[in-house]
């Protein structure tokens, strides 16, 4: 029992200890600092966690499907923590035009070169983007993994500006490697370093300027040509300040070609044949061009034939081993002895690098450092069948390395970083190129013994040589080179022979022969065209516009090509000429060193690209006599479509963006509220001024249609500042108040006359809108607090079947209003006596049912100082003198009866006014007639107060007085009646018309009972209808007799 007891005692002890135990290393494990780790590819984040977690790493999904996440514990520095390895896909972000300016006819290619850019995270990298959000939140510390060149280095800062935006106290750390092996990854996390913003920086100068410089050249080409030649109409014509260049090495090298005039030559030759050895001697003078000459010296051969030995030279030669490798070495030799093009290549490269078998393939290096283990990396590859014995040799002579003269201080040349016997195809024949040069490059020169025999015959000197191979050493194991023995026999100074041939032989010069890609690799890289990362891109690039295409192996422009490069040559400029785009890249480098400044560069290449661009508009006229030189169809008048949106000049930059604010015009009678330019076929348009970055910023100042021309000056507002532009316009006359100039000239952003007179205010609305900001007027409020109901109110609040206006009063005096009568009742008062200091409850009345506001005149002038009434919200244009009098007082002339605003000539103008009478609009719905006393309100379609007007073209109905609807032309309901028509009073009902009357539907509006838009007009004796233009019955104004037909 004792023994029982024990033994479950020491098991529940033994369980307890173990519970806590685990307790506290989850406890301690959940404590632990996490770490976030970003490499620039999936392949080589997995490589990486593999080789720090020893293959123990853990694997969880992101949000993007092809971007993992490892995680592994890891002892960093002596700390226990959590290591989260996880990817992008190359460029995690991209850089673009912002708003319309990323849309190729929303304005001049010229305006590219300072249109606001935006660095963004493009919609198919948004899975990345949240991955790296989430797992930054509990993170302490950042370590960037990508490949550390300058395209690397960019990547990780946009890496890092989408961390520190969540996690804003982060530490960030660079690990610096050139392969994914254990010693190179232990090393790199051991010397963890601040990233170089330098390099980062260098890439947004290069990438800003392809951006603007291409985008503004290929928009000019592209528009213009297609145009021009149907033969282009759906190409891209690109330009790029690399791309260009390589093309015009292609393009020299054809036009050398072309312009070569082969010239005949002649020569000696001799033969001797010794100890059963032929051997051909050369002339010393090679060639003559002058055959009579030749001839003579071959008749003093044959006079006097003997050869005598003048000369032996006996010496040692060597064949030099290949100098470490690489990537401009690696893509010309891969190219011309593998005939794998160079973009194939790089991409196969790039894989087995991720993969781990070689070492970073992007490397200016061709040296390895003393201190590089070499050993370890031969000694992999001695289990190679094909190699493996010459690698074992070599572990025995000795591993002395051929190094060249370049270092960019970061990656090593070239080579196998381990063993690989699984490759198949192409990715064979890569690493085994790769892994044979590198140990060609660590073995021995080829040796050899050559001999040099100088003959004379007459008084002419030929020679001979032979070579004997004594060590072949790295051609043993490099079999992309040959080195062959040539036997010849052994001479000694002063013995005399018998040529067996003397004879004369002919030939003529040849040309170049066209640029192979390892050819144009090696011009790019000798003019500085690119770097080793981009040359197989610029290459592929003007094979894919149709620039320059390949024929056995070898390039040769196209029409188009040819006909770019000429025309801009024909400019005088140096686009396809090393000069240019080789000064940027030393700009870069200076960058990297820190001896300029980004915005420095930026600021000088733009200016010099811009004029060229200039130039380029001004004399297009030289490209398009090349192009047509070149290209076999007939070439179409372009017109101006390059230029096609330089009718939205800029008027000022956009006070929330930053954005420019061009001037616009707009369809009037499409309704659109967007901002885009629209051609106007005839019909009236009115202006707006507008924000190029639409729709992400929808600031616009809409401009009324009065407005009726409207220029942009190159002049600037003194007060507003250098990017605020003076405008002229021309006003409809008699459309304005009379103290602001039909023919005007100013700044619309800080003349207060102008911007109250018409109420010009510059409107913003969220980026979730596509529609114009509301005009909706806001509720005007009398004195006394009380509030004018809203038109929206109006039409809800019903009475009796009855729509009613109300005015809420709030405080004593201002206006009230009776639910029994449904008019308003409001002390009618002169409007002199508003101006002399008595209350806002007596201002006018607008036709927007609103009251007026008081406003003095303060331009200089004859009316300067004076007052007068306007629309609040300018909506309906309303004007009238403060000091005129009130010819509606006492009368209760219905809205749009009151004084009419004139112009400088006296002429009224055809607008109505309200002037603040009692009268009540009736309700919508209604069958109503205008009431003769002036208790209520005409109105139109709109359910809006008519507006009086007064016939002014000479005819018939000179004089007479007629209502109609106060909106625009534009917006009307194209409502009309006589004002002398019909008496009759409102009917009681709604929906009842009045004895002796009949409906009819008004101009906008519908048939059928109780519905707004209906007018009624006096039905006249016998039912019979009159003219509406001479009033007589019998016929309709269709058919009036005094109107001509």
């Amino acid at each position: 029992m004792f023994q029982f007891c024990r033994k479950h005692c020491q098991k529940a002890i033994h369980n307890y200890i173990t519970v806590r135990y685990s307790t506290a290393k989850l406890h301690e494990k959940t404590h632990q600092m996490k770490i976030l780790n970003v490499a620039e590819k999936n392949d080589a984040a997995k490589s990486i966690a593999a080789v720090m977690s020893r293959g123990a790493s853990q694997r969880r999904e992101g949000f993007s499907p092809y971007n993992k996440i490892y995680q592994f514990d890891y002892m960093l520095q002596g700390q226990q923590v959590t290591m989260n390895m996880t990817s992008v896909s190359g460029h995690l972000q991209a850089l673009e035009f912002t708003g319309q300016y990323k849309q190729w006819k929303s304005c001049s290619p010229l305006a590219l070169f300072d249109a606001p850019v935006l660095k963004y995270v493009p919609e198919k990298f948004q899975p990345i983007k949240r991955t790296l959000e989430r797992e930054a939140r509990g993170a302490k510390k950042l370590i960037i993994w990508t490949d550390c060149d300058r395209e690397g280095e960019n990547i990780g800062f946009e890496v890092i500006d989408v961390v520190t935006k969540v996690n804003p106290t982060i530490q960030v750390l660079r690990a610096r490697f050139s392969e994914i092996t254990s010693s190179s990854i232990n090393r790199a996390i051991s010397n963890l370093v601040p990233p170089d913003h330098l390099q980062s920086a260098a890439v947004d100068v290069r990438t800003e300027l392809d951006l603007r410089i291409g985008a503004a050249f290929t928009r000019f080409l592209t528009l213009r040509y297609q145009a021009a030649f149907p033969e282009l109409a759906e190409m891209l014509i690109s330009y790029g300040s690399c791309q260009f260049p390589t093309l015009g090495f292609v393009v020299e090298r054809y036009k050398q070609i072309q312009e070569f005039i082969t010239e005949p030559f002649w020569k000696l030759k001799v033969v001797l044949e010794e100890d059963g050895k032929k051997v051909d001697f050369n002339w010393k003078r090679v060639r003559l061009f002058d055959y009579q000459a030749v001839r003579s010296f071959y008749e003093l051969c044959i006079e006097q034939p003997t050869a005598t030995v003048t000369e032996v030279i006996k010496k040692s030669k060597s064949k030099w081993r290949p100098v470490a490798l690489d990537t401009v070495e690696f893509e010309k030799n891969v190219s011309r002895k593998l005939r794998i093009n160079a973009k194939t290549a790089m991409q196969i490269a790039e894989k087995l690098y991720t993969a781990g078998y070689i070492s970073y393939p992007r490397t200016e290096t061709n040296q390895f450092s003393k201190d590089y283990n070499l050993r370890e990396l031969v000694q992999n590859q001695a289990a190679n069948r094909d190699w493996g014995d010459f690698a074992g040799r070599l572990l025995e002579t000795g591993i002395t390395p051929r190094n060249g003269n370049k270092s960019d201080q970061a990656h090593p040349p070239i080579h196998p970083t381990k063993y690989a016997d699984n490759l198949t195809g192409d990715e064979k024949k890569v690493y085994e190129f790769i892994t044979r040069h590198f140990l060609a490059c660590c073995s021995q020169d080829a040796r050899g013994f050559e001999t040099t025999v100088e003959i004379a015959i007459a008084t002419e000197k030929f020679t001979a040589s032979g070579l004997v191979i004594l060590e072949r050493n790295y051609l043993e194991v490099y079999p992309y080179e040959k080195w062959s023995d040539k036997d010849i026999p052994n001479f000694e100074k002063g013995d005399l022979y018998q040529p067996n041939l003397i004879e004369i032989q002919s030939g003529q010069t040849t040309p170049p022969s066209l640029l192979t890609e390892a050819d144009l690799i090696a011009l790019m890289e000798k003019h500085g065209i690119g770097t080793d990362a981009t040359h197989a891109e610029h290459i592929e690039k003007i094979q894919e516009r149709s620039y320059a295409g390949v024929q056995d192996n070898k390039f040769i422009p196209g029409k188009l090509g040819m006909g770019l490069v000429e025309g801009y040559d024909a400019l005088g400029f140096e686009f396809s000429k090393p000069y240019l785009r080789a000064g940027l890249e030393a700009d870069l480098k200076m960058i990297c060193d820190g001896r300029r400044q980004k915005e420095d560069v930026l600021r000088d290449q733009i200016a010099t690209y811009r004029e060229k661009f200039e130039i380029s508009l001004q004399q297009v006229a030289d490209i398009d006599n090349q192009m047509k030189k070149y290209l076999d169809t007939q070439m179409h008048d372009p017109g101006q479509i390059q230029q096609s949106e330089a009718l939205s000049p800029v008027v000022r930059k956009c006070p929330n963006c930053g954005n420019d604010m061009t001037l616009r015009q707009r369809n009037s009678s499409s309704g659109d509220q967007t901002q885009q330019t629209q051609t106007m076929q005839g019909k009236r348009a009115s202006y707006y001024i507008g924000c190029m970055g639409y729709p992400d910023c929808r600031s616009v100042m809409w401009l009324p249609r009065e407005m009726q021309n409207i220029t942009v000056l190159d002049s600037t507002c003194v007060q507003c500042g250098p990017t605020t532009k003076h405008l002229h316009i021309l006003f409809k006359p008699g459309s304005i108040p009379p103290f602001i100039d039909t023919d005007y000239t100013g700044c619309i952003m800080c003349d207060t006359e102008l911007r109250d007179a018409f109420d010009l205010t510059l409107k913003s609305s969220s980026s979730n809108t596509n529609q114009r900001p509301s005009t909706q007027r806001p509720v005007a409020r009398a004195e006394g607090g009380g509030r004018v109901a809203s038109r929206s109110e109006d039409r809800g609040r019903k009475s009796g079947g009855t729509t009613v206006r109300a005015v809420v009063n709030r405080g004593t005096g201002g206006s009230t209003f009776s639910r029994d009568s449904g008019v308003y009742l409001t002390p009618t008062q002169s409007v002199q006596g508003q101006v002399n200091g008595e209350g806002r409850e007596n201002y006018p009345v607008c036709m927007c049912g609103q009251q007026a506001i008081l406003l003095t005149v303060s331009k200089e002038g004859p009316n300067k100082g004076r007052q007068f009434y306007k629309c609040q919200e300018g909506g309906c244009n309303f004007f009238s003198w403060a000091d005129q009098p009130d010819t509606s007082a006492g009368n209760h002339q219905p809205r749009g009866a009151a004084n009419q605003p004139t112009t400088s000539g006296g002429n009224h103008l055809s607008r109505g006014s309200y002037s603040g009478s009692n009268n009540n609009p009736p309700s919508r719905g209604m069958h109503t007639q205008r009431q003769t006393d002036g208790d209520g309100d005409v109105l139109c379609a709109c359910s809006e107060p008519a507006k009086r007007l007064t016939v002014r073209k000479e005819g018939p109905n000179t004089g007479r007085e007629f209502y109609s609807c106060s909106k625009p032309r534009e917006e009307s309901c194209k409502f009309f009646q006589w004002a002398d028509e019909g008496s009759s009073n409102i009917s009681g009902n709604a929906g009842t018309s009045a004895p002796g009357t009949r409906n009819e539907r008004g101009r906008g509006g519908a048939r059928g009972g109780a519905v707004r838009g209906f007018r009624t007009r006096p039905v006249a004796a016998g039912g019979k209808r009159k003219c509406g233009e001479c009033r007589q019955e019998g016929h309709t104004k269709k058919t009036c007799p005094q109107l001509p037909h």
